[in-house]
């Protein structure tokens, strides 16, 4: 019988030739990247956002617990600043939530950002369901006026 013209005498160790060269070929330009923060923290900053102690390092924080105090005491906003303030994580990154109304109706928790930021749109609906009936313990309560 005579040979086609693609085969060959050892087909099959030039295949693993071709294909052990070609994964060297690819695995020669990855490189592993170590990535360091532009700037260092100082030792003493430490938590969620970076710093010592968000309910007075974060202005918008301080600001939310200043009228929740306000509203406990004089109920100057109606009861939308009763409840507690967690510090958290979700996705992978410092977040506030808590289960104040804030005007909002019904919604039983706001999730906030380092920056202030309301996050409650990015939740998906199951998420934005689950969310507050499963605070765990490694959630810290920073604030409660109840």
């Amino acid at each position: 019988m005579g040979r086609g013209v693609c085969s060959s005498k050892y087909p099959i160790p030039m295949k693993k030739l071709l294909i052990l060269t070609c994964l060297l070929a690819t695995l020669q330009n990855c490189t592993v990247q170590e990535t360091t923060p532009d700037t260092q923290l100082p030792s003493d900053v430490i938590g969620v956002c970076a710093v010592k102690n968000p309910a007075t390092d974060l202005p918008w924080l301080k600001d939310m617990i200043a009228k929740a105090e306000e509203d406990r005491k004089t109920m100057k906003y109606k009861g939308n600043y009763r409840g507690k303030i967690w510090q958290s994580t979700w996705k992978g990154r410092g977040v506030f939530h808590t289960n104040f109304m804030l005007g909002s109706g019904a919604l039983l928790v706001h999730v906030f950002s380092c920056e202030g930021k309301l996050l409650n749109e990015q939740l998906t609906p199951e998420e934005a369901r689950n969310f507050y009936p499963n605070i765990s313990n490694d959630d810290q309560m920073i604030y409660e006026n109840l």
